[in-house]
């Protein structure tokens, strides 16, 4: 009988802490999906505002007449429009996330990188001319003008840049 009453009480404390287990993993449980869930909306939220910034950004750019274009700080292409697509004569594909050693020729790449480094450096608004001869042998000539892009926070995010075409009698000057 006194072997019986300690295995049954035993078979109560093991029952308890099992008991206590189940409960505090079900709480565990319980505190993790409604921490997921919270951070499942707060995901859903930012993508929805990114989506809508990338949205914005793309129809500033694609409303510009000039080729126009945004860099980040490591100097990969972020977004351009078609002005910048069709001087270079590449798609959307060969352009996002390039740098310009990867899109222009050499010569003219080290000096686009010369330029963005400036513009980083002094974080001011940079203006340059310079002629692009492209593919098709045609030379155009640009007022390139180069812009630190700072995020809500104030935080450089990388460049902002357009290349209005000169016409013929801003040259002659």
């Amino acid at each position: 009988d006194e072997i019986f009453a300690q295995w049954r009480h035993k078979a109560w404390l093991f029952l308890a802490v099992a008991v206590a287990l189940v409960s505090a993993f079900v709480v565990v449980v319980f505190v993790w999906r409604r921490s997921y869930r919270r951070a499942e909306a707060l995901a859903e939220t930012m993508t929805a505002a990114w989506q809508a910034t990338t949205q914005r950004t793309r129809a500033l750019l694609a409303s510009l007449p000039d080729p126009a274009w945004l860099k980040d700080k490591e100097g990969r292409m972020v977004a351009v429009n078609g002005a910048y697509r069709e001087l270079i004569q590449r798609p959307d594909e060969a352009l996002i996330g390039k740098t310009v050693f990867e899109i222009w020729p050499e010569a003219a790449a080290r000096k686009f990188q010369e330029q963005d480094a400036a513009v980083l450096a002094q974080l001011v608004q940079m203006r340059s001319e310079g002629t692009l001869t492209r593919a098709d042998g045609t030379t155009r000539y640009f007022e390139y003008v180069r812009t630190p892009a700072h995020s809500p926070d104030g935080e450089i995010i990388g460049i902002a840049g357009i290349a209005p075409i000169l016409p013929v009698f801003v040259r002659a000057q």
